[in-house]
């Protein structure tokens, strides 16, 4: 029988090997190999000591080994095969071979030598503890294989090979292969001595086995082994002395634990022949003995892969994973398969679980698992402890992601919560700067629960400095002062001062400009971030800055946000607080503020001479009072120009006061006079304000240094004397203007001139005048109020006041400031004396200029008197104004306003009803009067439309106190009769009455208010409206439709003579657009279309205005007519029986009635078409006579009518009878048709 067996080592697991080869009964190889199996004896119950235990892997009673031993070393995602010394063999050996052997390294021993061939296998893994499962730990290691013993049969070479796999191992060729593999710490040549354990089986066919470690611990067989054993040297060694071939048998196996840096085993076989060409390798065995479950332990492993049981992270943003470990020894028998194996993870419950997942080996194995989460208590359970394929993988990890449980975009408030929540929790450091989540975990095998290590989580918050947790936060402006309408620039810095953390869910706020009114924000600019890492909100006139998601700022990267401000007028005088804030998750609100100083002044100069009129010599003493309306503000440095703008006069040096505080300190100030007498300059060491100054008291404003060693006054006060001294001033004004400059403010700039705020300089100035005669004029009206065409009689009165003095050549001017007038019959008297005729008159109809040539003393009086005829209608009040003037005098003038007052006329509309059906006419009347009392409107016009189309309007006439005046007036209606104007050429006094009638036809239907508006105005009236609103009821319509045929039974060959009617049955109704058509049943029957002809409701002939649609047997009639209640349109046409197809059958005649929304109906007729023979006789119709008028039925020829219905029915049994009645004589019925 031939068989392949693999033997294998993983991780310190040796299987055995078999040979592929067809056994005969072989005694004892007599050659020597290498091992030498001679004195091997069986295995019997002496065989057993501390060492050797008797042990199986099928039932129960398994020897159970402390758990340091249960381990196996497995390769890792990092694990490289490389050759560190032989030849690799070109090429494979040429034999059949599984597929996974070909993955192995092959070596030709005819060009490599025991000890010279040797692969190493990086970063290896394997689980070690101590007996009681406790202290679990991964330890990395390289695993050396060297093949070390190679015996040939004859000299003869073969293959070796080492498997790509773990530590498989196989040869062809020889008779027997030693593999040493040596454990050396990762990356080193440093021994490690590891615990492990493997099971050999198999062992059968005379194979043998030879194991070599440091420390053998325990060597185990079955009680019923048929294996011989015996020990050369350090080397123990099993032999099968037997023929036979089993399969997987406890009694072929031996199982060992041991514990080593190193592990040899060699393996062959005793044969009586040279080797075959078929290859021996090591494959799988599973456990003899099982072993304790292990501690789990607990990781933690960080986002950038980090794995530890203590993690720093830099920010709450971040995530990290809690991983649940528990090694599972290998090849577990089926006996010791598990009847529970369950993870649970209480996870504390400040963080929110994002992922919960299973591996085994790292391959994803959730679904083999029952997850559950119940609050923040996760569990896992296998679902099947006894699935095989469970005992296959040496490690499972629950894997529970995780992250602090911090709402999406949270407000300040919620952080605050969360911090105290956290702080109860005792998740915070002393000084707050960061926050610990502690974990533990257990397993649950069987009934045994297993807990793990504890693991911690630090996570980082920002400081502000090196002890306080929060933000650095910065704010500042260019200055301290600034003047209102400014724009401010500020800046403000943010940064985290802990370079282990980073900042996340951070928010930066700045809303205080939100008390102060007038400020309004503009401009924000932000650098330190990407634009797609924060929201920016602007709101309540200031901004708020949040991160975006989980994005988190890094230590050393700085947020500056600059932003303009635009200080307002309410703002001058005010120290402007503002206070930026930043916060985040974890840790506390911070703070920075930056205040500025809003100094806008203004020079308010108030200047007076006590006395207005001088002459020559006179002393003129001005005063002249400085001051500052805008509380808050100062004016720094006051400085003063002042100037007589008049020759002749001049300022008196000696006479120059500057009050402040009561005191004259004209000697501490600069004071320069120009060489003209006329003008002065004064600096003055004050500086202007008003009230109290804020930035003085304010401890920022302190800090400046600007608002030291300020002389400051509230008022300045300027007095000064000067003298007229030369003639030629008499009548003339002296002005004096003083100006007061602004000046620099704390920042060097100059104080800006502002009508708004108001800021800057101030000027005020007073003028004084040399003595001179004045004239007084007075204007009065004899009435008020005029009526056009009234005359009005006006008069003026013209004085000088002044003692001793006479206006020269005196002028009179008078305009009226609106046309429409005449000015007449003008009348000059000085002292009651006439001077018409000696004065120079210029009159137009609305104005005059008198030149008197006359001069008037202190006691002379001068009258104009003269008329105004009001030819006109004038809009509004009159004004008239009179000026008086000489040479020597300035101008007075009067001014009189009167009323020119026109005709208002009244309208008056009204109608019969407020509403009308379709088709229906009413009755409108428009009343037009004059209500001022004794006036008159002249050519009073009346004018009418209405807004919506679908009316006609006629009828018009007009009476004029009762009397018809229609044929004299001059009546315009528009094309569409919706609209007329009447020119009526009457005056309307307040006892005349003009009345229009007229008629409105509502032609169709309208919906909604139909306003009718009607207007009356005359030359000298305004227009006058009154508007009417009525609404249309809406009707619906019906149709009736009758048909007639002059017939009722017919031959092939012969005409029908049709007739129908449509007729409208609803009252105030109108079916629109009548549509008629007909259609015959049968082909054969043809339509004769020029007989169609159609009649309107009034008798006459429309069929030309019809559009008519003709076919074989069918027709269409569209009448584009309207039929109100009671009109019909009929319709006669001829049907021509051409085929004779027709006879014998009954031919159906269908016409039917419609019209826009309204619902069809029809009307049936039917004939009969006689049967056709040769003894045919064709006879007169006398029963047809009836139906020689529409107006009359008969029951031989049955009218076919119809009402709103379709589809009438008739009963063809009436055929037989009309023609039994033919043959016997004809009953006429005579039924009276209501007339239409």
């Amino acid at each position: 029988m031939k068989k392949k067996r693999q033997w294998f080592m993983c991780l310190g697991m040796i299987g055995v090997f078999t040979a592929s080869v067809i056994l005969s009964v072989f005694g004892q190889r007599k050659v020597k190999a290498q091992l030498n199996t001679e004195n091997a004896g069986k295995i019997t119950s002496s065989w057993a000591d501390e060492k050797h235990i008797f042990s199986s892997f099928d039932d129960e009673k398994a020897l159970s080994v402390d758990a340091s031993y249960g381990f196996k070393m497995h390769a890792t995602d990092q694990t490289k095969t490389i050759i560190e010394a032989g030849k690799k063999a070109a090429k494979l050996p040429e034999i059949e071979m599984p597929d996974f052997l070909k993955k192995y390294t092959w070596f030709q021993t005819s060009q490599n030598t025991a000890g010279n061939i040797k692969i190493r296998k990086t970063n290896m893994e394997i689980y070690q503890c101590k007996a009681d499962g406790s202290n679990g730990h991964w330890e990395k290691l390289d695993l050396v294989m060297t093949v070390t013993g190679i015996e040939k049969y004859k000299n003869q070479d073969g293959y070796v090979a080492i498997g790509s796999g773990i530590n498989g191992c196989a040869y062809v060729g020889i008779e027997e292969m030693t593999l040493k593999s040596d454990f050396y710490k990762a990356g080193t040549n440093t021994p490690v001595t590891i615990k492990s354990n493997m099971t050999l089986k198999d062992i059968d066919t005379y194979q043998y086995i030879g194991i070599k470690a440091n420390k053998i611990h325990g060597e185990y067989v079955s009680k019923n082994t048929k294996l011989s054993c015996k020990r050369s040297g350090e080397t123990s060694i099993y032999y099968a002395d037997f023929p036979d071939n089993y399969s997987s048998e406890d009694f072929t196996c031996v199982g060992f634990t041991f514990a080593s840096d190193s592990f040899e085993y060699t393996f062959g076989r005793s044969l009586e022949k040279a080797p075959t060409k078929e290859e021996q390798y090591v494959g799988y065995g599973q456990n003899m003995i099982r072993f304790d479950p292990v501690d789990p332990t607990k990781e933690v492993i960080g986002e950038d892969g980090t794995k530890t049981e203590h993690l720093r992270v830099q920010d709450l943003a971040k995530s990290w994973d809690y991983e649940v470990s528990q090694v599972i020894a290998g090849e577990i028998p089926k006996a010791h398969y598990f009847d529970k194996f369950a993870f649970e993870d209480q996870i504390e419950s400040c963080l929110k679980i994002l992922d919960i997942k299973v591996y085994g080996d790292d391959e994803d194995v959730s679904s083999q698992f029952d997850i559950s989460q119940n609050g923040n208590l996760v569990r896992a359970e296998l679902k099947n402890p006894k699935d095989a394929e469970f005992y296959k993988k040496s490690v499972y990890k629950l894997k529970i992601k995780v992250k602090m449980n911090i709402p999406e975009n949270a407000s300040k408030e919620q952080l605050d919560q969360l911090r105290k929540i956290w702080k109860e929790h005792g998740h915070y450091n002393t000084k707050e700067t960061m926050i610990t989540e502690k974990n533990t975990a257990k397993t649950i095998i069987n009934d045994k629960i297993e807990m793990t290590n504890e693991v911690r989580v630090d996570i980082e918050l920002p400081k502000e400095n090196v002890d306080t947790p929060g933000l650095l936060i910065r704010k500042e402006t260019k200055q301290y002062e600034y003047q209102a309408k400014d724009e401010i620039t500020y800046k403000v810095t943010v940064k985290n001062q802990n370079e282990k953390a980073k900042t996340a869910y951070f928010t930066i706020q700045d809303t205080s400009f939100a008390s102060v009114m007038d400020m309004k924000l503009q401009d924000i600019k932000i650098n330190g971030l990407d634009k797609e890492d924060y929201i920016l909100q602007t709101e309540n006139n200031g901004f708020i800055l949040k991160s975006k998601g989980d994005y988190a700022l890094p230590y050393g990267q700085t947020i500056e946000i600059t932003y303009t401000v635009k200080s307002g007028v309410l703002t001058n005088g005010k120290v402007i607080d503002n206070t930026v804030s930043a916060w985040a998750a974890g840790i506390p609100e911070t703070k920075a503020s930056r205040q500025v100083y809003i100094n806008s002044p203004k020079n308010n100069v108030i200047k007076l001479a006590p006395v207005q009129l001088y002459k020559k010599g006179d002393h003129v003493t001005y005063q002249a009072v400085i001051t500052n309306p805008n509380p808050g503000t100062f004016m720094r440095n006051l400085e003063i120009q002042d100037e007589l703008q008049a020759e002749g006069i001049k300022i008196i040096p000696g006479t120059v006061a500057v009050i402040s505080g009561g005191k004259n300190i004209a000697s501490e100030c600069k004071i320069t006079f120009d060489p003209s007498g006329r003008s002065y300059e004064i600096i003055t060491p004050l500086a202007l304000k008003n009230g109290t100054i804020p930035a003085m008291g304010s401890e920022e404003g302190k800090k400046t240094g600007s608002y030291e060693n300020l002389r400051m006054t509230d008022k300045i006060e300027i007095t000064y004397q000067a003298v007229i001294e030369e003639d030629g001033l008499e009548g003339q004004e002296v002005k004096n203007i003083m100006h007061v400059a602004a000046t620099k403010n704390s920042n060097g700039d100059l104080i800006r001139e502002d009508k708004e705020i108001p800021s800057g300089s101030g000027m005020a100035d007073e003028t004084i005048k040399v003595k001179a005669p004045k004239l007084q004029i007075t204007k009065q009206s004899d009435k008020k109020v005029y009526a056009v065409g009234e005359t009005g009689y006006y008069k003026l009165h013209i004085t000088q006041g002044k003692e001793g003095m006479t206006a020269q050549n005196v002028k009179v001017v008078d305009e009226f400031e609106k046309e429409g007038m005449k000015v007449q019959k003008i009348e000059v008297k000085l002292n009651e004396k006439d001077i018409t005729s000696d004065c120079k008159i210029d009159a137009k109809d609305h104005q005059f200029t008198i030149e008197t040539g006359k001069d008037l003393g202190e006691n002379d009086v001068m009258t104009v008197a003269y008329q105004v005829v009001f030819e006109k209608r004038i809009e509004g009040a009159v004004k008239n104004t009179a000026v008086a003037g000489s040479d020597n005098t300035e101008d007075d003038q009067d001014e009189n306003t009167v009323v020119v007052k026109p005709p208002v006329l009244k309208i008056e509309k009204s109608t019969v009803h407020k509403s009308y059906k379709e088709g229906q006419s009413g009755e409108y009347k428009i009343r037009v009067t004059q209500r001022n009392e004794n006036m008159t409107a002249h050519q009073v016009v009346v004018e009418d439309h209405f807004e919506q189309e679908g009316m006609e309007i006629s009828q018009i006439r007009v009476k004029y106190n009762g009397e018809d005046i229609t044929k004299q007036c001059e009546i315009i209606i528009d094309e569409n009769l919706r609209k007329f104007k009447i020119i009526t050429g009457k005056d309307v006094s307040d006892k005349d009455e003009l009345l229009v009638i007229y008629q409105t036809a509502f032609k169709k239907m309208i919906t909604g208010d139909i306003k009718n508006i009607a207007e009356s105005y005359s030359d000298d009236a305004d227009k006058v409206r009154d508007d009417q609103v009525v609404v249309m009821e809406a009707v619906q319509p019906a149709l009736m439709i009758t048909k007639k045929v002059d017939k009722t039974t017919y031959k092939v060959g012969d005409i029908c003579e049709y007739q129908l009617v449509v007729t409208q049955t609803i009252k105030d109704a109108i079916a629109k657009n009548i549509v008629i058509e007909d259609q015959l049943s049968r082909n054969g029957a043809k339509v004769i279309k020029n007989s169609i002809k159609i009649y309107a409701p009034d008798g006459s002939d429309i069929t030309r205005q019809c559009t008519i649609t003709a076919g074989e047997n069918k027709y269409v009639i569209e009448t584009g007519k309207n039929l109100s209640y009671d009109e019909f349109i009929k319709v006669s046409y001829q049907v021509k029986l051409k085929e004779a197809s027709l006879s014998g059958k009954t031919l159906k005649n269908t016409a039917t009635g419609k019209a826009d929304f309204v619902k069809p109906v029809s009307a049936v007729r039917l004939v009969k078409i006689k049967k056709e023979s040769k003894s045919t006789v064709t006879t007169g119709n006398k029963a047809d006579r009836s139906n020689t008028s529409e107006y009359k039925r008969s029951p031989e020829t049955r009218d076919a009518a119809s009402t709103p219905k379709t589809g009438d029915s008739f009963d063809e049994k009436w055929i037989f009878a009309l023609l039994a009645a033919s043959l016997g004589g004809s009953f006429i019925y005579w039924k009276k048709k209501k007339k239409h």
